[in-house]
């Protein structure tokens, strides 16, 4: 009798302590408190600029938002084609953002885009090509950019198969504030201009190509249009004579001035040249690679716009220094508060006169 009470007793025990243990696990614990910081919106405009999007309405920050509408996916047939995928297009009719400084490429190139002549060409090595059919037309302007992203394009002057008598590889770390504008001499047989994107798919570009109808219509030899300011610049600018195996010049331009304008060409021998704008340290905002078979009949000249101070590097790449260039860089726009220097003391005045730009006595 006295072992049936103890083995009772000790499954009593047993049971109270087990109760015990389960009620200290499934009881609550203190309330516990989050220490995340709420998610706030970035609303600096300097992100705001970089990142495309349109500027937050602080006002409508605490509003309900509308119910949204549930669209249901496009239905296609058992076994039929898919749809073809989405991809980035360069928005020609519309830009996302502003230049940080326009200057001559950039106001060129607002009085082009409204028109049908700029022409959207992908990533991934895309091509775009334009035959010049007329032969009076002896030369073409090439303008590209982008919305804001690096920019990275090949383009090239084609007269028959597999001859390339020019050859200019762009690249930018912006191809919004920092376009490019050039002005390229064509055979006066038919031959065309290709441009080759070298960016990735993410990044797309606007290309376009105008003939110099101008310089067609008034006889050529250079009297009109594009024409006419690459021969005045040859004529009234200072030319600097620079050697072959990387010999270099460099050309130093105030914030006054909005852009430059480079000429470079040689006496018939063939042109191997490296531009690039500097501004700091070893920062190079746009580098520009030419290659011509005959630097007097294909020079090269092109129009860069110079956001703040800014440096200009003309290198002649050429493998021997038997092939020297001859190179031109003067400034092409320049803002009211420019100074012009003067000259053997004599006071310069600013020809307004025309498109260009010049120092004149």
């Amino acid at each position: 009798m006295m072992k049936i009470r103890s083995q009772i007793l000790s499954l009593f025990v047993l049971q109270q302590s087990v109760s015990g243990v389960l009620a200290f696990i499934v009881s609550p614990g203190p309330a516990k408190t989050s220490t995340a910081l709420p998610y706030r919106i970035n609303e600096n405009e300097a992100y705001q600029r970089d990142q495309f999007i349109a500027p937050f309405d602080i006002g409508t920050f605490g509003a309900s938002a509308p119910p949204r509408t549930m669209v249901p996916p496009p239905m296609r047939r058992r076994g039929g084609p898919p749809p073809p995928p989405s991809r980035k297009m360069y928005d020609l009719s519309q830009r996302k953002r502003q230049a940080a400084r326009r200057g001559a490429v950039q106001g060129a190139i607002d009085s082009l885009w409204g028109t049908a002549t700029p022409k959207n060409i992908q990533g991934n090595k895309a091509l775009k090509t334009w035959t010049i059919e007329n032969e009076d037309v002896e030369r073409v302007q090439v303008l590209l950019k982008n919305d804001g992203t690096p920019l990275a394009g090949l383009v090239e002057v084609w007269t028959g198969p597999d001859s390339t008598p020019q050859r200019i590889s762009v690249r930018s770390d912006n191809g919004m504030d920092y376009p490019f504008s050039a002005v390229l001499e064509v055979p006066p047989d038919q031959s065309s201009i290709a441009i080759r994107n070298l960016g990735p798919m993410e990044f797309p570009m606007g290309a376009c190509v105008v003939a110099d109808v101008e310089d067609a219509m008034a006889g050529g030899n250079k009297v009109a249009g594009t024409g006419a300011i690459v021969r005045t610049l040859d004529d009234l600018g200072m030319h600097m004579f620079i050697n072959g195996e990387d010999s270099m010049e460099s050309f130093r331009f105030e914030k006054h001035v909005e852009s430059v304008q480079v000429l470079l060409k040689t006496d018939g021998r063939p042109l191997h040249a490296r531009l690039e704008l500097v501004q700091g340290p070893n920062d190079s905002k746009q580098t520009i690679d030419i290659f011509s078979e005959n630097g007097e009949t294909q020079p090269f000249f092109a129009v860069i716009d110079t956001p703040g101070a800014s440096t200009i590097r003309v290198i002649n790449t050429a493998p021997s220094m038997v092939f020297p260039l001859t190179a031109v860089v003067e400034p092409y726009m320049v803002d009211e508060t420019y100074v012009p220097p003067s000259p053997e003391g004599q006071p310069a005045e600013v020809d307004v006169s025309d498109s260009y730009f010049f120092l004149s006595n």
